[in-house]
């Protein structure tokens, strides 16, 4: 892990070109040891560095996924410009489920928020993850409906998880948690600067399925995410808009020049992607049967956990309205009983049959 994280901070050598030698080689540590001879850099330097760097992950519980890891998002292992590691914190999980992008302008109109919406409330039922990048406008629309809708969705940023911008997006992120998560290729001491934002728009593109622009001006980052998905060889739609407001000339030229697909309506991308509907998980018959024992207050507990499929235990305890110290006590006793689990982040679900 070691050498593959201080791959990941080396300079002066292109992404595309490092991945090349990181597939040839197969060895992390030899091509860090010949990498220092042929570039210069002091070798204990940077592994110093990449030692911090795991040090702070294991602290503040922030997995480091390598390319060759199963977590590590599959259609992102596709890109020649992969990042040698993603950072990524949350209980989702990337592979379960189709990723869709949704992003567009930070000065949305109302029509964008309105579309943002509607599509989000058409595709709640399906197997979908809900890519963005936290950003204002379009962005924090899309990740907001999604939370609404129980749905999972992650946030891809331009800083070190450990530096949230923009800050006022901080209790989102903390709601994203549950089902989906947040995800950077920068080590997370590292702050928010100008010019990390167009390389994290190249993961939003290649970690998905498909990308959705909603609105856009003729140039920005949602353009750029859309050119970059369309240089991935993936799907690109763009909505179409009033052909005098700025905030719809971005989409509408992609459309004029046949590089996004015009969408009109959720149904249309529900059939291009070929999307499934949500497989929820059966409760098994064990479980089923201890039900029937428990309290009143235990099966609202249960009850409510099943409808949510997972969640934090201060929301629990808005939906059930107990008291929280005995909440606390009857979740250990249901866990004891081997009924709920109790995973990072304080978050509960209940075991299944999968």
């Amino acid at each position: 892990m070691i050498y593959t994280v201080a791959l990941s901070i080396i300079k002066n050598i292109p992404i595309k070109q490092l991945n090349d030698l990181i597939d040839q080689t197969n060895d992390d540590k030899l091509l860090f040891t010949a990498l220092s001879s042929r570039l210069g850099f002091k070798k204990n330097d940077v592994l110093a560095k990449a030692e911090n760097i795991i040090i702070k992950c294991r602290k503040n519980n922030i997995e480091i996924l390598q390319s060759k890891d199963k977590s590590y998002p599959l259609e992102l292992c596709k890109c020649v410009d992969r990042p040698i590691v993603l950072y990524k914190k949350g209980n989702g999980h990337i592979n379960k489920k189709k990723c869709i992008s949704i992003v567009g302008t930070r000065n949305n109109t109302y029509y964008g928020r309105e579309i943002t919406e509607s599509l989000i409330e058409h595709l709640k039922s399906y197997n979908i993850n809900i890519i963005s990048g936290l950003a204002f406008g379009i962005d924090i629309i899309a990740h907001r409906k999604a939370l609404v809708e129980r749905m999972s969705t992650f946030a891809v940023l331009g800083s070190g998880l450990l530096h949230i911008y923009p800050k006022q997006h901080q209790k989102e992120l903390d709601r994203m948690m549950e089902l989906g998560g947040v995800i950077s290729e920068f080590p997370p001491d590292m702050p928010p600067l100008k010019f990390h934002f167009p390389k994290r728009n190249r993961i939003i593109a290649g970690i998905s399925s498909c990308t959705l622009l909603i609105e856009s001006k003729t140039k920005g980052g949602g353009i750029i995410t859309a050119k970059l998905a369309s240089s991935y060889n993936r799907d690109v739609f763009a909505v179409p808009g009033n052909i005098n407001n700025p905030s719809s000339a971005g989409c509408n030229n992609l459309i004029q020049q046949h590089e996004a697909i015009p969408l009109t309506c959720a149904n249309q991308l529900i059939q291009e992607i070929k999307m499934e509907k949500m497989h929820i998980n059966t409760v098994s018959l064990p479980i089923m049967e201890q039900k029937k024992t428990l309290s009143k207050n235990e099966k609202i507990i249960v009850d409510t956990i099943i409808k949510y499929q997972a969640l934090h235990i201060d929301a629990l305890n808005q939906h059930v309205e107990i008291d929280f110290y005995t909440l606390l006590g009857l979740l250990t006793k249901l866990e004891m009983e081997g009924i709920v689990s109790k995973n990072p982040g304080n978050i509960y679900k209940i075991n299944t049959l999968t």
